[in-house]
């Protein structure tokens, strides 16, 4: 039926909807979802009866994209947003141009999604009963859900990607430039950082795409936020692991393993397992840090820290052979970069 009369369904099952239990949206949503594997011709669990509508799948397209994107608000309950998200996920598996003409408004659905997730649910009743045990609980998996949603909404920008990865790039920095005059904090920022590193190891070999993506990168690489920093650096190391990348981070190495924040610590243990190292200096700075990292860790509280930080003691100077720190050569490791507990 929704292939058939795609717009016309749509409004009924939305009417339909409208006062239903949560788990009958979600049946609503799973219909608009199998529609669309319907008419898609690749998609793998295909039946040899589905009908072949190639003509008629822009129309399908629009309407489930539609209905599916206006139940990213959670007006139908969490669990129905992430169905819905799921879906706009699965439109870009192997069909990126599907998405591509959509990026504003999946980004724009992101950035509400997410700062209504960050929002605390108040009933508007006073209830004389006992606190609810569980409500602790359910608002995690709430919170948890809604994230994973957005996650889903950015794979799906990710998948468009393949049909024009400069413009998703280009689409992406300006929503993140925009940030400091929208104020749309960390939680919003964060992501799309992320989500810029995985496209630039996507297409980072097609032309513009590395130039496009790396100015930002480098502007939050010395963000005064320690969170939004480790991002950019996150991205960089995703994308340097696949594509030659400018020297900045090795320019920046020093301040970068100053840097005492838990999640710069992180974050500049696993770029020195991935990037690549060309000068010995740089190594052994990295190393001196590792070591004192391991010397001051509280291992018991940061455990992956503490394990991303064993292969970095060991690096492989131009001569081939295997240079090892240990406390009688690394007597200078204090000086040079500085655990700073708590933070």
């Amino acid at each position: 039926m929704f292939i058939a009369a795609p717009v016309r369904i749509a409004g009924l099952l939305e009417e339909a909807g409208r006062h239903a239990a949560e788990k009958t949206r979600d049946g609503l949503v799973g219909s608009v979802r199998h529609a669309l594997d319907m008419v898609n011709t690749e998609y793998v669990h295909r039946r040899p009866d589905d009908p072949v509508t190639t003509s008629e799948e822009a129309a399908v397209s629009d309407a489930a994209f539609a209905f599916l994107l206006a139940r990213t608000d959670e007006s139908w309950g969490h669990e129905v947003t992430f169905s819905a998200a799921e879906a706009i996920e699965r439109m870009g598996d192997g069909r990126g141009g599907t998405l591509a003409r959509r990026l504003d408004p999946i980004l724009g659905a992101f950035v509400t999604l997410t700062r209504h997730r960050l929002t605390e649910q108040k009933s508007v009743l006073t209830s004389a009963a006992a606190p609810d045990p569980f409500a602790g609980l359910e608002a995690y998996a709430r919170k948890n859900s809604l994230y994973q949603s957005a996650r889903r909404l950015l794979s799906a920008v990710e998948s468009a990607s393949s049909t024009d990865p400069l413009a998703v790039c280009k689409t992406i920095t300006a929503l993140i430039t925009s940030e400091r005059d929208n104020d749309l904090g960390i939680e919003v920022v964060y992501p799309l950082l992320a989500t810029l590193g995985e496209v630039g190891r996507r297409h980072g070999d097609q032309p513009g795409v590395l130039q496009a993506i790396l100015p930002t990168l480098h502007t939050y690489l010395v963000d005064t936020e320690p969170g939004l920093r480790a991002a950019a650096l996150k991205a960089w190391t995703t994308i340097g692991g696949t594509h030659a990348l400018p020297s900045t981070v090795a320019d920046l190495l020093q301040a970068l393993v100053s840097d005492g924040y838990v999640v710069m610590i992180n974050a500049v243990l696993k770029a020195a397992c991935r990037l690549p190292w060309p000068d010995q200096e740089s190594r052994i700075w990295l190393a001196l840090h590792a070591k004192s990292v391991m010397e001051g860790i509280n291992v018991s509280e940061h455990l992956n820290t503490s394990k991303c930080s064993l292969p970095v003691r060991t690096v492989r100077p131009k001569s081939g052979r295997l240079l090892r720190f240990t406390s009688g050569n690394c007597s200078t490791a204090g000086s040079i970069a500085r655990w700073v507990p708590g933070r």
